[in-house]
């Protein structure tokens, strides 16, 4: 049984050890989905203070998963995806998902789902997120897919990595 809530400063430590665990350098994590990047403590913690969509999903007092979202008003161009969606999305309202990540011993048991159920539940407006196409994050898209998101466009990034546009409306 685990339990959801909005994310707190308390819970960086939690939230990096999720993220590490399916951070695409770990082999630990199989064939499942993975993140390839991750941010630094003040840029989360900015979020944590001023996005009501930064939920974990924790069991006991353990962590087992987040998912990191924000509205487009409080977007800051502090990484390559911030600024392209500011700058091509510019004057629309959205919620964009940054990142979700679930630990590899709590998937498969619709951890994700519910955390992504509960952003859309409490959404009034588009929402947006990133998956990595090269290299590509199939299990990402799959799941995406599956909840009703479609893919809008495609990012290139400056260091040769690309990642695909979904949006949810």
């Amino acid at each position: 049984m685990f339990l959801i809530r909005k994310a707190k400063v308390s819970d960086l430590d939690g939230i990096y050890k999720a993220i590490h665990s399916v951070f695409i350098t770990n082999k630990n994590r199989g064939n499942n989905g993975f993140l390839r990047g991750k941010h630094s403590r003040k840029f989360y913690t900015y979020y944590i203070h001023n996005s009501r969509f930064f939920y974990v999903a924790i069991t006991g007092t353990n962590i087992i998963g987040f998912l990191f979202a924000y509205p487009s008003k409080i977007m800051k161009p502090e990484d390559e995806v911030n600024r392209y969606m500011m700058k091509e999305f510019q004057g629309m309202k959205y919620i964009f998902i940054s990142q979700i990540g679930i630990m590899p011993e709590y998937q498969r048991q619709h951890i994700g789902k519910k955390l992504y159920k509960l952003l859309i539940k409490k959404s009034d407006v588009p929402i947006l997120t990133t998956i990595a196409s090269n290299p590509p994050n199939k299990p990402s898209e799959k799941f995406h897919i599956k909840l009703g998101f479609s893919k809008i466009g495609i990012i290139n990034k400056s260091d040769g990595t690309s990642s695909l546009i979904y949006e949810l409306r």
